[in-house]
């Protein structure tokens, strides 16, 4: 079953007790905050493998207004090519502090 069958079979109440509850919920914690430096393949072109980096300049909470798919939605500087101001939690992932040996 996809989703458009589920959602066909379900009344017009149990989809406004479904948005409630998922309003309800209380908001995860952010992954990023502010000056943190992230990766993002978010580039405005389909399968584009390179990876660009950025730095957080501001974090938008669902608290806040946000209303992207996850949680939070991130400001970059600079911005990724083919986003408007900000990008979702999905699209961004760490970047790795190199390993500092000890000598």
């Amino acid at each position: 079953m996809n989703w458009r069958d589920a959602l066909a079979n379900l009344t017009g109440e149990q989809i406004f007790e479904r948005i409630i509850a998922e309003q309800a919920r209380p908001c995860r914690p952010a992954k990023y905050k502010k000056g943190d430096t992230v990766q993002t393949n978010y580039s405005g072109f389909p399968n584009s493998p390179a990876l660009t980096t950025h730095v957080v300049i501001n974090v938008y909470s669902k608290d806040d207004g946000w209303n992207g798919a996850s949680d939070h939605g991130y400001a970059l500087s600079p911005i990724p090519r083919g986003a408007k101001y900000y990008l979702d939690e999905g699209w961004l992932t760490p970047v790795k502090q190199p390993q500092r040996s000890k000598s």
